[in-house]
């Protein structure tokens, strides 16, 4: 229960986090869209402006620490795995690795938004997994350092999980969705309370933003949904 207030300050960074992301790939895609040439060039584009972006990430970072620039070039579900399992920093978490790991935040944001944006195939959900379990095992990483006593290093894997659900939950407005995702993955109620109260402030705090251009405001609003609401005002 200590732990509580750290995971509301988790649900707001994922919600900062997420509508900077809608932001950065919204306007790199309209960017693009502007461009008057064929599809395959943007695409060659937008795959070079991501290699850039991993090949200096990788020779700026001190050797050891590459973190940042694998995280940004495969699946990433490997991280994720790491995460949660509680292999990331394992008896050896520094500030140099949990910046290292922040870092990787921004870089996966960035080449996401190049690679999809450019008209690339790529998914949202899979980078906003990683994405979410990136900034939760930065500020797990954070909080041990800083409060040792309230945070241990396996707790940082905690903090992973319901940052990535929360991050995910926010940007794609499936809070309901995202907390059963928890419970399965923590197989079982443990991290119930605090992934509610994070998920919960990150879906309230992003407001109408939301990652998928074609999702709908509301019931009201979708056309799979409007017989259903006139059958039952009849």
């Amino acid at each position: 229960m200590n732990q509580i207030p750290l995971y509301a300050l988790l649900g707001m960074i994922c919600a900062a986090s997420g509508v900077g992301f809608i932001w950065l790939y919204g306007s790199t895609e309209r960017r693009f869209s502007r461009l008057k040439l064929p599809i395959a060039l943007k695409v060659a584009l937008g795959g070079l402006a991501s290699s850039a972006v991993v090949l200096a990430t990788w020779f700026l970072l001190p050797e050891g620490n590459h973190f940042a620039a694998l995280a940004s070039v495969n699946v990433g579900y490997g991280f994720v795995q790491a995460a949660m399992l509680g292999q990331i920093g394992a008896g050896s978490l520094t500030f140099i690795l949990v910046i290292v790991l922040g870092l990787s935040v921004l870089v996966r944001m960035v080449t996401t938004s190049f690679t999809i944006g450019s008209g690339g195939s790529a998914g949202l959900f899979g980078t906003s997994v990683v994405v979410g379990a990136l900034i939760g095992s930065t500020l797990g990483g954070l909080f041990h350092l800083w409060l040792p006593a309230l945070v241990s290093v396996p707790d940082v894997a905690a903090f992973a999980i319901v940052g990535m659900m929360s991050f995910f939950g926010g940007i794609s407005k499936a809070p309901l969705a995202v907390l059963v995702m928890v419970v399965e993955m923590a197989g079982g109620y443990v991290l119930l309370l605090p992934a509610m109260l994070a998920i919960f402030i990150a879906y309230a705090a992003t407001g109408r933003h939301h990652i998928y251009s074609a999702q709908v405001a509301n019931r009201l609003a979708s056309p799979a949904h409007r017989e259903e609401l006139r059958a039952w005002l009849r």
